[in-house]
């Protein structure tokens, strides 16, 4: 790799290095223009990030194989263990459990410095992701605790808002169901509607940011499976931005769930319901 590449002040760069062991030429460039370093059980991030810098530390979740539901309320879980620490489950980071840290340097700051910051940093990092298996246990119990008989938490709807949450079916319609779009343009296409989508909600008043939607992802209609058979026929309106409500709210700890929402069956089955609602 070319040291051009990477965005990092070469004091940074020396420090990030020796700490985290490897040359610039066996670190990767990492998505956001920092440097990787993978140590085969964890991998070891320093990337520029709005004006400032941040460290990553990327481990493996502890379950085989999760649903996009388990995955956001696990590292919710998690991050509730880990006050002061950024955890999301992340792409492109080596291992999906992130957990970040900003580091309150300037690029002037001297290499003992950077060494200094990065080495208690990562102590931190570790600290938090050990506490994976104590979150995933939290979870469980959690999970048993919950009762489906709960009421639905809710969002006033008016009909003006409803149709114009189900203006967006014909255009996702349209691209979801389009046979000569595939792979990366689609879900280019879908990810671009699904910013749309949000953008209508929030300028509408139906996201609601500022309430906690996450254990509606408890509910048996989104727990099970990766939601490619989901069933939305007896919602009300306002169950329906209640479920788009937890599903963004989700993207806050997991970056795959939105995009799975929006690309798939999940956000027809939703938008159909909301059109036969609408009239």
């Amino acid at each position: 790799m070319g040291t051009f590449l990477h965005q990092l002040p070469p004091a940074a760069t020396a420090a990030f290095l020796a700490v985290a062991g490897g040359t610039v030429d066996e670190a990767e460039l990492s998505r956001d223009a920092g440097l990787k370093v993978d140590q085969d059980w964890q991998t070891v991030i320093l990337e520029p990030a709005k004006g400032s810098y941040v460290l990553r530390l990327a481990r493996d979740c502890p379950f085989d194989e999760i649903a996009p539901a388990y995955l956001v309320l696990f590292v919710r879980r998690l991050s509730d263990l880990c006050p002061g620490i950024d955890i999301a489950h992340r792409i492109q980071c080596g291992h999906p459990i992130v957990a970040s840290v900003s580091l309150a340097l300037s690029e002037q700051a001297s290499e003992g410095e950077w060494k200094a910051a990065i080495t208690a940093s990562l102590a931190m990092l570790e600290a938090a992701l050990e506490r994976q298996s104590e979150a995933a246990e939290n979870f469980r119990l959690e999970r048993g605790q919950f009762q489906y008989s709960e009421p639905w938490p809710t969002v006033d709807v008016s009909d003006l808002q409803l149709r114009g949450v189900a203006g967006f079916d014909q255009s996702f319609r349209s691209i979801l169901t389009d046979s000569k779009k595939h792979g990366q343009e689609r879900l280019l296409q879908v990810l671009e509607l699904g910013r749309q989508l949000e953008e209508y909600l929030e300028a509408s008043g139906l996201l609601q940011p500022d309430r906690d939607w996450t254990a509606v992802l408890f509910r048996d209609k989104l727990e099970m499976g990766f939601w490619d058979n989901v069933d939305f026929r007896d919602l009300s309106a306002s169950q329906l931005v209640v479920v788009l409500n937890a599903v963004i709210q989700g993207g806050l700890y997991s970056e795959t769930i939105t995009r799975r929402a929006y690309s798939g069956p999940m956000i027809l089955a939703l938008l159909a319901r909301a059109k036969e609602l609408a009239g």
